[in-house]
């Protein structure tokens, strides 16, 4: 990969982050398969901790949250697309 954008090392390494943070709750709870309703339960439960961090004033913990979050929206995307693939 061509860095030529300033963001890009932040990018990649925040990327990096998301995909093992996907890894470790697969390793936890294996393939989750919620319906949108469950999923979005969870996420909202997920966004509150980030806005907990907000207020906590805590860098590193808000960065954590925030990458457990978009490691949960992104396995609720591999659901979706799993169930229509299956389906």
């Amino acid at each position: 990969m061509t860095l030529s954008n300033p963001s890009e090392p932040a990018r990649v390494s925040v990327l990096e982050a998301v995909l093992a943070e996907r890894e470790r709750q697969d390793n936890i709870w294996g393939a989750q398969n919620h319906d949108d309703a469950w999923w979005n339960i969870i996420t909202v439960e997920r966004n509150g901790d980030i806005a907990r961090e907000i207020y906590g004033q805590n860098e590193t913990k808000l960065f954590i949250e925030i990458v457990q979050t978009c490691a949960t929206y992104l396995a609720w995307a591999e659901a979706v697309r799993r169930r229509n693939k299956n389906g």
